[in-house]
Formats: C-alpha cells, sequence, structure tokens
C-alpha cells in the first residue's frame, strides 16, 4: 500500500473511532436543560401564529431567547419534517459538535503539514481526539437543548479560515463573512468575529489585497451576510423595540470579575492546566518575533482572549458548567501541539507532555461525576456540591480541596451549576407539569396566568397558558428592574419582579402533580389591564419579595 493509501486508511480508522466515541459520550450526557424549552416556546408560538413571542397578544413581545439561528433552524425542521424542538434539539447539537471535531481536526493537519511533526500528523490528530472526547465539558455540550454546540462549529468555522486559509482569496473572504454573521446570529457574543472580519477586510483593502473583490458578484457576495445582519437588527427592533435581547438586560447587571476569577480558578483547577499553560506561554515567548505569525492568527487570538476575557471578568462565568469555555477545549489541545512544535522539543518529550497533561485533565472532573450519579432526586441535586478531595490520597487533598472550595463558592451563587443538577431538575420539573398533549387542552379561560422561577418545560406543556418569568428573561419590566440591595449576586438570576408586579396580572393557575388548576377571578383580566401592567411606572423594588427569592428545591434553580 502506497503512503497515501496508508494516509487515508488511518484517517478513516481515526474518524470512525472518534464517531463511536462522540456518539457514546453524547449519549452518557445526554439531557435537556430546562432553558432550551425556552426557544422552544418561541418556536411553538410561531406555530400557533403568534410568531417569536414568548406570551401572545396583548402581551408585548419580548426577545428572551439567546440565539435566533437556533430557534429559526429549529422552527425549520419542525416545519419540514413534523418532529418538535425537543425530539431535533440534541440531534442537531450532536451533528454540530461532529463537525467541529472535523474543522478542528483540518485545522491540526493543515497546520502540521510541512512541520516537524508531519510524519506522526496522524498519530497527534487521534491524541487530540482521545483528549477532546475524554473531556467532561465537552461531552457535556454535546446535547442540552441549547445552542452552544451550533455556535461552537461556526466560531471554529471562522478560527480555521482566519488561521489556514491563504488570506486574501474568494473563498477566504466569503467563509470568513459568512461565518462571522451565522455566529453573531447563533450569540451575541458572535459579533466578536464580525467586528474582527470587517476591521480585517477594511485593512486587507487598505493595503491594497482586494483579489477577493474584484468581480461584482463577489462583492455582492461579500455584502450579503453583513445586509443579513442589519435586517435582523432592524427586524429585532420593529418587532421587540429593542436593539439587544432582553436576555442581556436580565443577566447583565454590572462586571463581576469576582464571580469570574473563581470560576476560571475552578476550571483550570479541574482539568490540572498548569502545565499546559506553562507550555503555551513558553511557546508564545519564544516565537513573538517568529515570521511565522500572520494576522489570522493574531486576529484569532484577539478573538479567543476578548471572549474568554469577556465572560471571564465582566459576566463573571455562566450559571452552567462551564458552558463559555466548551468550545476551546478542543482549542486546548491543539494549541499543545502547536506550542511543542514552536519548542522544537524531541518526540519523547513532547509526547512526554502531551500525555501527561491528558491524564492530569482526567482525575477530578470523572471522580466529579462518578460521586454525582448516584444523585438523582431534586434534594439531592438542589445547589449540587460534591467534595471529591476525600477519594483522592492525602498528599492531593490540599490541592483537590481548593477544587471544592472554589465549587462551593460559586455554587452558592448560581454560577457554574453543575450538568447533573440541571439533569434531574429538568427530569423532575417535567414529572410536575401535565405532557403538551394535556396542555393543549387548556382553553375558554380568559388569560390563564401561571407565575414561576424556572418556566422552560411548563411554558413548552402548557402553550396556552400565559407564563411570567419571575427572573426576567423573558419579562421587560423584570429585565429592568434593579436587584434588590440585600439580595447576594446570582449569576443570571439577579432580577426580581417590582413589589406588585406579578399580582398585577392575576395569577390563577396552579400545577399539583402533573393536574392544572384555574380558580375563577373576581375580576376578569382584560387586555387593557394587561397592557396597563406592561406600561405601568414601576418603581425600583430596594426589597425583594420573599416569593422571588427560591430557597427550597422545588422553587427552581
Amino acid at each position: 500500500m502506497s503512503q497515501a493509501g496508508r494516509q487515508r486508511l488511518g484517517l478513516t480508522i481515526i474518524a470512525m473511532a472518534a464517531g463511536v466515541g462522540l456518539v457514546a459520550g453524547w449519549n452518557l450526557f445526554w439531557f435537556l436543560t430546562d432553558d432550551a424549552f425556552i426557544a422552544f416556546r418561541y418556536i411553538s408560538n410561531a406555530h400557533l401564529g403568534f410568531g417569536y413571542t414568548w406570551n401572545p397578544p396583548p402581551f408585548q413581545p419580548v426577545e428572551g431567547y439567546t440565539s435566533f439561528l437556533w430557534v429559526a433552524l429549529l422552527d425549520l425542521l419542525w416545519r419540514l419534517t413534523g418532529i418538535s424542538p425537543p425530539e431535533t434539539a440534541n440531534v442537531v447539537a450532536l451533528i454540530c459538535s461532529g463537525l467541529q471535531l472535523v474543522v478542528v481536526s483540518w485545522l491540526l493537519l493543515r497546520l502540521t503539514a510541512a512541520s516537524r511533526m508531519e510524519k506522526d500528523r496522524l498519530w497527534w490528530l487521534a491524541w487530540m481526539l482521545i483528549a477532546t472526547l475524554s473531556n467532561r465539558t465537552f461531552l457535556a455540550w454535546t446535547s442540552s437543548g441549547l445552542e452552544t454546540a451550533l455556535f461552537n462549529l461556526l466560531l471554529w468555522v471562522w478560527i480555521a479560515a482566519a488561521v489556514a486559509m491563504r488570506p486574501h482569496t474568494s473563498r477566504w473572504a466569503l467563509v470568513l463573512c459568512w461565518s462571522a454573521s451565522a455566529a453573531a446570529l447563533a450569540r451575541p457574543d458572535g459579533w466578536l468575529t464580525v467586528v474582527a472580519t470587517l476591521a480585517w477586510l477594511a485593512w486587507s483593502w487598505r493595503e491594497q489585497r482586494v483579489a477577493f473583490a474584484a468581480t461584482w458578484w463577489m462583492k455582492l457576495s461579500l455584502a450579503a451576510p453583513l445586509l443579513l445582519l442589519i435586517a435582523h437588527l432592524w427586524w429585532r427592533r420593529l418587532t421587540y423595540g429593542e436593539w439587544l435581547p432582553n436576555t442581556f438586560r436580565a443577566k447583565s447587571v454590572g462586571p463581576w470579575p469576582q464571580g469570574g476569577a473563581v470560576y476560571l480558578l475552578s476550571f483550570v483547577l479541574e482539568y490540572s492546566l498548569w502545565i499546559w499553560g506553562v507550555v503555551v506561554l513558553l511557546a508564545l515567548w519564544r516565537s513573538r518575533r517568529d515570521a511565522r505569525w500572520g494576522p489570522g492568527s493574531l486576529v484569532a487570538l484577539l478573538v479567543i482572549a476578548a471572549h474568554a476575557s469577556y465572560y471571564t471578568w465582566i459576566v463573571g462565568g455562566d450559571h452552567f458548567e462551564y458552558r463559555v469555555y466548551s468550545a476551546w477545549i478542543p482549542g486546548l489541545w491543539l494549541s499543545l501541539v502547536w506550542a511543542l512544535d514552536r519548542l522544537g522539543w524531541s518526540a519523547r518529550r513532547s509526547w512526554g507532555v502531551a500525555l501527561t497533561c491528558v491524564a492530569l485533565s482526567w482525575p477530578i472532573p470523572w471522580t466529579h461525576w462518578y460521586l454525582s450519579q448516584p444523585l438523582v432526586t431534586r434534594k439531592q441535586t438542589f445547589r449540587m456540591k460534591v467534595d471529591v478531595a476525600p477519594s483522592f490520597p492525602a498528599p492531593l487533598r490540599a490541592y483537590v480541596g481548593w477544587f471544592d472550595a472554589a465549587q462551593r463558592w460559586l455554587i452558592d451563587r448560581g454560577d457554574c451549576r453543575r450538568h447533573q443538577e440541571h439533569k434531574q431538575f429538568s427530569l423532575f420539573f417535567a414529572k410536575r407539569f401535565p405532557s403538551r398533549e394535556e396542555g393543549l387542552q387548556i382553553d375558554g379561560v380568559s388569560y390563564p396566568v401561571l407565575a414561576l422561577s424556572a418556566v422552560g418545560i411548563p411554558a413548552w406543556t402548557l402553550p396556552h397558558v400565559v407564563i411570567l418569568d419571575r427572573n426576567g428573561l423573558n419579562d421587560r419590566v423584570i429585565a429592568n428592574n434593579p436587584p434588590p440591595d440585600s439580595m447576594t449576586r446570582a449569576m443570571a438570576h439577579d432580577r426580581v419582579p417590582p413589589v406588585g408586579y406579578i399580582d398585577c396580572f392575576q395569577p390563577n393557575v396552579s400545577v399539583q402533580a402533573g393536574r392544572v388548576s384555574i380558580t375563577p377571578r373576581d375580576q376578569p383580566l382584560t387586555a387593557e389591564a394587561i397592557r396597563e401592567c406592561e406600561t405601568r411606572d414601576w418603581p425600583a423594588s430596594a426589597q425583594a419579595d420573599p416569593a422571588d427569592l427560591p430557597t427550597r428545591p422545588e422553587d427552581g434553580p
């Protein structure tokens, strides 16, 4: 067999093994988080003829979903196949995760071509895929029902174009523009790639490297994604009356660098990234004047640094387990291959470092996973804290104890809530509410209202019930209400309703053991009353209503 034939055979074996590993990990971590059903509610209302709204008219439309592209994609699949979003979302996420691995693998093969690692490039590819597919953060976000896997894929398509494609060509410009635009439609933080792309193209134009825009059709192709983004912004303004999603206001109450610092520390401790960090920093320092550095690598690094820094030092982390870092898991191992190549170490030393880094990344996360699996009730998983230090040998307990302490601090503040908690919460909540088929039977009642802190699953299963979101993700008034002075920071859950706001809508729906009860009102809730509640000048609440501060497992996350 020729060398090319052996290469193709090796790639085929690696691809097949990676596919099996990806599906196995997806099955192991499969879950639908409650927040995913928020997007499903908007799709449901579009199918009911109300458009992408949370509550139908006369309620004001509000953009409480994060990803327009994710909503539109699942909506299209439902219309084409008849299969609802809860059934398609995780399949799409699995496909996106697989394509992300394809893109990162292509990038590794391109970066190791004509380098000292070229003869072992398939071994390095296999190592990177093993390292990625054994990382529980990557596996956790191959499902969830959220747009995370889609955004991660689009981000890596853009990075691959920036780093590895020949610049100033038609293909390069098209991939950059379309992937950046799609990333911006997938999540607001995708606008980082849009700004970087426009700045790069402007610099290229100024330097008169304009071959990619030589024809009128190419100029039109490059302008189309920008026009698409402008159209979406304008549609958002006309539909919701805002330039930014309501979720941005609901979750943004000011910089929280302390939360971000502990979130980052917990991530580094959990995956023992110390050796990785030293090796990559050493390679960056040694290659700071390397002529092989191109503008694409610098632009990509700036975008990665800006994205990670924003979520770490401004937002303060994320409510979910390392979700905002999940895109960078394959990049950790890819960057280590790059660093080892730049440092010029022997194959023996390079492999020793690489294998050590991966081995060190396994004990804490997988011990935590093993210890958390028996916890299956809502009481056991509410603000779930799993101390893993006692499971380690005495010499290591101090180090692992730092991780346990960081986790306790974060979880008490709604930061970095673990996969098992979200999985069990969704299963618990699904049992409390009727099926969607039963919820569709609710009619003949004028504006039935249910107020909750965790709104995703009931919003999907009760499509004809008005759902008031006490956390404000889907409510403009609550999203703009300042947090109470006495309230401890709680990631993505800082907002509470103004005093009296919820009562203004006369909630009359209760759910017990899957049965919906509707209490007749003394005075009917009218469209005029709803509009008055939404437009009243509500005073800022200095203190929170005790009903709006979840303290029990049944109150929600």
